[in-house]
Protein backbone atom coordinates (compact mmCIF):
# COMPACT_ATOMS: atom_id res chain seq x y z
CA UNK A 1 0.00 0.00 0.00
CA UNK A 2 1.37 3.55 -0.95
CA UNK A 3 0.20 6.23 1.70
CA UNK A 4 0.09 9.46 -0.61
CA UNK A 5 0.27 12.65 2.01
CA UNK A 6 -0.74 15.71 0.21
CA UNK A 7 -3.43 18.42 0.11
CA UNK A 8 -6.80 18.73 -2.07
CA UNK A 9 -5.89 21.36 -4.11
CA UNK A 10 -2.69 19.75 -4.92
CA UNK A 11 -3.08 19.30 -8.95
CA UNK A 12 0.27 17.40 -8.98
CA UNK A 13 -1.01 14.81 -6.72
CA UNK A 14 -4.08 14.64 -8.87
CA UNK A 15 -1.64 13.59 -11.50
CA UNK A 16 -0.12 10.89 -9.58
CA UNK A 17 -3.36 9.56 -8.09
CA UNK A 18 -4.60 8.46 -12.29
CA UNK A 19 -1.31 7.55 -12.48
CA UNK A 20 -1.54 4.68 -9.67
CA UNK A 21 -5.14 4.30 -10.37
CA UNK A 22 -4.05 3.09 -14.15
CA UNK A 23 -1.70 0.44 -13.23
CA UNK A 24 -4.30 -0.96 -10.66
CA UNK A 25 -1.58 0.31 -7.52
CA UNK A 26 -2.75 0.04 -4.18
CA UNK A 27 -2.58 3.74 -2.58
CA UNK A 28 -4.93 5.64 -0.14
CA UNK A 29 -4.54 9.45 -0.88
CA UNK A 30 -4.31 11.48 3.07
CA UNK A 31 -5.17 15.20 2.69
CA UNK A 32 -4.33 17.54 4.65
CA UNK A 33 -7.73 18.91 5.35
CA UNK A 34 -9.22 15.56 6.74
CA UNK A 35 -8.04 15.03 10.11
CA UNK A 36 -6.87 11.40 11.27
CA UNK A 37 -9.30 10.38 14.13
CA UNK A 38 -7.72 8.02 16.03
CA UNK A 39 -4.39 6.71 16.34
CA UNK A 40 -1.91 3.97 17.85
CA UNK A 41 1.88 3.54 17.01
CA UNK A 42 3.27 0.36 18.19
CA UNK A 43 6.95 -0.28 18.49
CA UNK A 44 8.09 -3.43 19.79
CA UNK A 45 10.93 -6.60 18.62
CA UNK A 46 8.71 -7.91 15.90
CA UNK A 47 6.43 -5.15 14.40
CA UNK A 48 6.69 -1.31 13.93
CA UNK A 49 3.46 -0.17 13.11
CA UNK A 50 1.15 2.75 12.56
CA UNK A 51 -2.24 2.35 12.74
CA UNK A 52 -4.45 5.49 11.98
CA UNK A 53 -8.38 5.88 11.92
CA UNK A 54 -9.18 7.94 8.35
CA UNK A 55 -13.18 8.91 7.27
CA UNK A 56 -14.53 5.98 9.50
CA UNK A 57 -11.68 3.40 7.99
CA UNK A 58 -8.89 1.41 9.92
CA UNK A 59 -5.40 1.73 7.75
CA UNK A 60 -2.12 0.62 9.29
CA UNK A 61 1.22 1.29 7.91
CA UNK A 62 4.39 -0.74 8.64
CA UNK A 63 7.04 -2.03 6.48
CA UNK A 64 5.22 -3.35 3.95
CA UNK A 65 4.07 -0.06 2.98
CA UNK A 66 5.19 3.24 1.32
CA UNK A 67 5.36 6.19 2.68
CA UNK A 68 4.94 9.22 -0.33
CA UNK A 69 4.93 12.69 0.87
CA UNK A 70 3.92 15.35 -1.32
CA UNK A 71 1.79 18.26 0.54
CA UNK A 72 0.60 18.82 3.57
CA UNK A 73 1.29 16.79 7.15
CA UNK A 74 -0.50 14.10 8.50
CA UNK A 75 -3.23 16.06 10.16
CA UNK A 76 -3.81 14.75 14.18
CA UNK A 77 -7.16 15.53 15.63
CA UNK A 78 -5.56 17.16 18.80
CA UNK A 79 -6.83 20.03 21.47
CA UNK A 80 -4.54 22.63 20.32
CA UNK A 81 -6.18 25.77 19.20
CA UNK A 82 -5.22 29.11 17.87
CA UNK A 83 -7.11 31.36 20.10
CA UNK A 84 -5.41 33.96 22.50
CA UNK A 85 -7.09 31.65 25.57
CA UNK A 86 -5.16 28.48 24.50
CA UNK A 87 -1.90 28.91 27.10
CA UNK A 88 1.10 28.89 24.54
CA UNK A 89 3.55 26.86 26.51
CA UNK A 90 1.03 24.25 26.14
CA UNK A 91 0.77 24.67 22.66
CA UNK A 92 4.32 24.86 22.01
CA UNK A 93 4.12 21.60 23.81
CA UNK A 94 1.64 19.49 21.90
CA UNK A 95 2.87 21.13 18.28
CA UNK A 96 6.15 19.21 19.72
CA UNK A 97 4.62 16.20 20.40
CA UNK A 98 3.13 16.28 17.01
CA UNK A 99 6.30 17.08 15.30
CA UNK A 100 8.02 14.03 16.83
CA UNK A 101 5.06 11.21 15.63
CA UNK A 102 5.14 12.60 12.06
CA UNK A 103 9.38 13.05 12.12
CA UNK A 104 9.36 9.04 12.60
CA UNK A 105 6.33 7.89 9.88
CA UNK A 106 8.61 7.70 7.13
CA UNK A 107 11.30 5.47 8.87
CA UNK A 108 8.19 3.11 9.71
CA UNK A 109 8.15 2.08 5.99
CA UNK A 110 9.59 2.78 2.58
CA UNK A 111 9.41 6.67 1.78
CA UNK A 112 9.63 8.84 -1.48
CA UNK A 113 10.56 12.22 0.31
CA UNK A 114 9.46 13.45 3.73
CA UNK A 115 7.72 15.63 5.81
CA UNK A 116 10.96 16.59 7.33
CA UNK A 117 12.78 17.18 4.27
CA UNK A 118 10.03 19.62 3.25
CA UNK A 119 10.07 21.53 6.03
CA UNK A 120 14.10 22.27 6.15
CA UNK A 121 13.93 22.78 2.21
CA UNK A 122 15.19 26.11 1.61
CA UNK A 123 13.45 27.10 -1.73
CA UNK A 124 16.45 29.77 -2.49
CA UNK A 125 19.49 27.14 -2.02
CA UNK A 126 17.57 25.17 -4.41
CA UNK A 127 17.19 28.19 -7.01
CA UNK A 128 20.89 28.45 -6.93
CA UNK A 129 21.60 24.43 -7.14
CA UNK A 130 19.31 24.65 -10.28
CA UNK A 131 21.04 27.25 -11.79
CA UNK A 132 24.77 25.64 -11.65
CA UNK A 133 23.08 22.65 -13.48
CA UNK A 134 22.39 24.30 -15.88
CA UNK A 135 18.35 24.65 -15.89
CA UNK A 136 16.18 27.94 -15.94
CA UNK A 137 14.80 29.15 -13.31
CA UNK A 138 12.23 31.77 -12.75
CA UNK A 139 13.36 35.23 -12.20
CA UNK A 140 12.59 35.71 -8.44
CA UNK A 141 13.01 38.81 -5.77
CA UNK A 142 13.60 38.28 -2.12
CA UNK A 143 12.98 42.09 -0.49
CA UNK A 144 11.52 44.25 2.16
CA UNK A 145 11.46 47.02 -0.35
CA UNK A 146 8.01 48.04 -1.43
CA UNK A 147 9.53 50.14 -4.61
CA UNK A 148 11.45 46.94 -5.58
CA UNK A 149 8.56 44.57 -5.31
CA UNK A 150 6.18 46.98 -7.47
CA UNK A 151 8.87 47.30 -9.68
CA UNK A 152 9.67 43.63 -10.05
CA UNK A 153 5.90 43.17 -10.42
CA UNK A 154 5.58 46.07 -12.97
CA UNK A 155 8.38 44.28 -15.54
CA UNK A 156 6.10 40.70 -15.47
CA UNK A 157 3.27 40.32 -16.99
CA UNK A 158 2.59 37.39 -14.06
CA UNK A 159 3.73 37.49 -10.38
CA UNK A 160 3.43 34.80 -7.97
CA UNK A 161 3.98 35.26 -4.37
CA UNK A 162 4.62 32.32 -1.79
CA UNK A 163 6.40 31.90 1.56
CA UNK A 164 10.16 32.26 1.43
CA UNK A 165 10.41 29.25 4.09
CA UNK A 166 8.46 26.16 4.15
CA UNK A 167 6.26 27.42 7.31
CA UNK A 168 2.30 28.69 7.20
CA UNK A 169 0.86 30.85 10.06
CA UNK A 170 -3.03 30.96 10.96
CA UNK A 171 -4.45 32.76 14.25
CA UNK A 172 -6.86 34.19 15.91
CA UNK A 173 -7.41 38.56 16.57
CA UNK A 174 -10.62 39.21 18.21
CA UNK A 175 -13.16 38.39 15.63
CA UNK A 176 -10.86 38.02 12.73
CA UNK A 177 -9.52 34.74 11.48
CA UNK A 178 -5.70 35.38 9.77
CA UNK A 179 -4.17 32.79 7.67
CA UNK A 180 -1.52 32.47 5.33
CA UNK A 181 -2.68 31.80 1.53
CA UNK A 182 0.76 29.62 0.31
CA UNK A 183 1.30 30.46 -3.56
CA UNK A 184 -1.23 33.24 -4.76
CA UNK A 185 -0.74 35.54 -7.86
CA UNK A 186 0.38 39.16 -7.07
CA UNK A 187 -1.87 42.15 -7.98
CA UNK A 188 0.12 45.38 -8.41
CA UNK A 189 -3.04 47.14 -6.55
CA UNK A 190 -2.38 44.86 -3.78
CA UNK A 191 1.03 46.12 -3.40
CA UNK A 192 0.53 49.53 -4.05
CA UNK A 193 -1.91 49.07 -1.15
CA UNK A 194 1.02 47.89 1.19
CA UNK A 195 2.50 49.60 4.18
CA UNK A 196 5.80 51.27 3.15
CA UNK A 197 7.65 49.56 5.68
CA UNK A 198 7.39 45.92 3.95
CA UNK A 199 8.01 42.43 5.50
CA UNK A 200 10.34 40.22 3.90
CA UNK A 201 8.48 38.82 0.95
CA UNK A 202 9.34 36.64 -1.87
CA UNK A 203 8.17 37.45 -5.93
CA UNK A 204 9.06 35.09 -8.85
CA UNK A 205 8.32 35.53 -12.18
CA UNK A 206 5.53 32.77 -14.02
CA UNK A 207 7.30 31.88 -16.68
CA UNK A 208 7.41 28.51 -17.90
CA UNK A 209 10.12 26.29 -16.14
CA UNK A 210 11.91 23.71 -18.81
Amino acid sequence: MIYLLSNQNDSTSDLISEYLRYFGTDFYRLDYQDSIQTFTMRLSDNAQEFGFQHLGCEYVMDRDSTYFFRRGAIKFNVPISNSDEFNPDAKKFLENEIDTIHASLPYLAENINTFEKEKYCNKLINLKYACDIGMNIPDTLVTNSKKEAIDFCTKYSKVITKPIGNAHIGFVAGNEIFHSTGTRVVELEDLHNLDEDLDPCCCRNMKKRR
